[in-house]
């Protein structure tokens, strides 16, 4: 079975992510790079007027 090209795509794109993070900045290709949620979150403070959901 091979995989559905939405999968495909998404590899594709991972790949191309993870090798230009290992560039240094000035030697990248594009500015995509892959997106680590947890470090947003440990960052992230509560407002008290924000919802969390922005935050």
């Amino acid at each position: 079975m091979t995989p559905a090209p939405d999968r495909h795509i998404a590899a594709h794109w991972r790949a191309a992510m993870l090798r230009n993070a290992e560039r240094p900045p000035a030697e990248r290709d594009h500015f995509l790079l892959p997106y680590d949620p947890a470090e947003a979150e440990a960052f992230g403070k509560p407002l008290p007027v924000v919802p969390n959901e922005i935050v």
